[in-house]
């Protein structure tokens, strides 16, 4: 009479822990999503939701949808239950029965599960706004994880010529060996994990101090956290502080600055147009503009006596 319910109990348990992310995503009204798919460990994952949600973005009405071969570890279960996140993320999981097509290519099918028709449905892949490949930055076979990461981005792409979706692409790729790959497969953007480390030791030895002053451009950081982990920062640990907190934007200079010298628009940024107007405390860094005949834009590094022209970022 006791045992019976509590073995009932433990059967219901283990079958809800077991088909707990083999649901689907289901779309809210005014919000959109993106889907995070590929190596999504801990780590990696709470450093896009610090990026993806960060205030200095505004309100962000974009939902995110894991898709992942393996259950949430509860490093995982744990970030994804805060009171932060818990209401913006879905985790789903691959349905395995239908991707083993062959032992041959099982770890590979795994890794690239949108290259399935349900796992694209049960992502709602066909109204998604951006798809993010992430990579295993630790992986020792690094042919092998860009040709899974080349394969999901194809099979992506294909989806969304054959269906009519616009669907931008974010790649990870540990080599940029196949950097032409993946132009023509259509990424959006592919971040290259090895070159840009390489990037970042060559300028430092070029000049010294670039590395901490790129990376700390690259993330965003909370100047309020970052004092309450420092209890009492130095002078100098303020000033810091502060700097890190400071972010780069690409603006596209309106033409009420047409025939206007850098230094007077750089002033401008700094101080506000008029006196009643608050110090707005915008560095004007550079300029560039994109010719129809150029490939690669050329910045201008404070270019003093230039005159800024409509067109200028």
């Amino acid at each position: 009479v006791t045992t019976v319910p509590a073995q009932i109990a433990r059967l219901h348990a283990l079958h809800v822990s077991i088909h707990a992310y083999d649901g689907a995503y289901v779309c809210r009204p005014g919000r959109g999503h993106v889907i995070v798919c590929g190596h999504v460990v801990h780590d990696s994952f709470a450093d896009f939701l610090t990026e993806f949600y960060h205030p200095s973005r505004g309100v962000i009405s974009f939902d995110i949808v894991v898709l992942s071969p393996d259950p949430p570890s509860p490093a995982m279960t744990r970030l994804l239950s805060n009171v932060v996140y818990a209401t913006k993320t879905t985790f789903l999981k691959v349905l395995l029965s239908l991707v083993l097509l062959s032992l041959v290519l099982l770890s590979l099918v795994l890794m690239s599960s949108l290259v399935h028709d349900v796992d694209r449905k049960r992502t709602q892949l066909a109204s998604a706004e951006a798809v993010f490949v992430l990579a295993d930055k630790d992986a020792r076979a690094t042919e092998a994880q860009d040709a899974t990461t080349l394969l999901q981005a194809l099979s992506i792409r294909n989806y969304a010529d054959s269906t009519g979706c616009h669907i931008r692409m974010y790649l990870q790729m540990l080599s940029d060996d196949h950097q032409e790959l993946s132009h023509i497969i259509g990424a959006n953007q592919t971040i290259h994990s090895n070159r840009v480390k390489a990037d970042l030791v060559c300028r430092g030895v070029v000049c010294p101090g670039s590395c901490a002053l790129i990376l700390n451009l690259m993330q965003s950081v909370d100047q309020a956290k970052m004092h309450k982990h420092i209890s009492h920062p130095t002078p100098w640990m303020h000033e810091y502080i502060g700097g890190m907190s400071q972010q780069v934007y690409a603006v596209l200079l309106s033409d009420a600055f047409d025939g206007h010298l850098y230094e007077d628009v750089a002033r401008r940024f700094f101080t506000g147009q008029y006196m009643y107007v608050r110090r707005f405390e915008v560095v004007l860094l550079a300029v560039y503009r994109r010719d129809k005949d150029e490939d690669v834009p050329r910045v201008m590094l404070s270019p003093f006596g230039k005159s800024m022209r409509p067109g200028y970022i």
